[in-house]
């Protein structure tokens, strides 16, 4: 009959339907979850300063308790008023959750900054992005979840805490 419809153009012997099927997650062992990224490195005061380290928490909770199997997703670091001079850059990263891993397991990483000479630039930041899979995370696109990072100016930070002393 397809061979027909092509030849004649004729719709009336063509079925345009297949039969579909859903299968449960729980049952077909298919893990639901939703995950968290943080940093230790936030505005403002709690801004690290050039030349520490950055702590990123990634962080997975299971949506169907039934089962809490393996996942992989991957983390980038992103330019934002900070760039590659000022931190180590991370790309396509994966972080893996075991089976076994529970409910609020979370994995963490460490993101190197650099010290630079410009004590004027003030705090810059960065983003980790998550992404559901390498091919995303190698084309920087489609994050579904991201966090900020901060970086304070180290000879800004050196400077405050000197004492200096005037004789005239």
């Amino acid at each position: 009959s397809l061979n027909t419809f092509l030849e004649t153009g004729d719709t009336s012997i063509v079925d345009a339907y297949a039969p579909a099927y859903i299968k449960d997650p729980a049952a077909n062992k298919v893990g639901q979850y939703e995950y968290a990224v943080t940093t230790n490195s936030p505005s403002g005061s709690g801004a690290k300063a050039e030349g520490s380290d950055i702590t990123v928490t990634i962080t997975r909770s299971v949506l169907n308790s039934s089962y809490a199997g393996e996942s992989t997703i991957f983390f980038n670091t992103t330019e934002g008023t900070a760039n590659e001079e000022d931190y180590v850059a991370q790309k396509a990263i994966p972080v893996k959750f075991a089976e076994g891993d529970a409910d609020g397991t979370a994995k963490t990483f460490t993101i190197k900054t650099n010290v630079d000479a410009n004590a004027a630039e003030g705090e810059e930041m960065f983003y980790i992005d998550l992404f559901k899979t390498k091919a995303s995370a190698l084309e920087g696109y489609e994050y579904f979840k991201f966090d900020t990072a901060y970086i304070k100016d180290a000879a800004a930070e050196a400077s405050a805490s000197r004492t200096y002393t005037i004789n005239n």
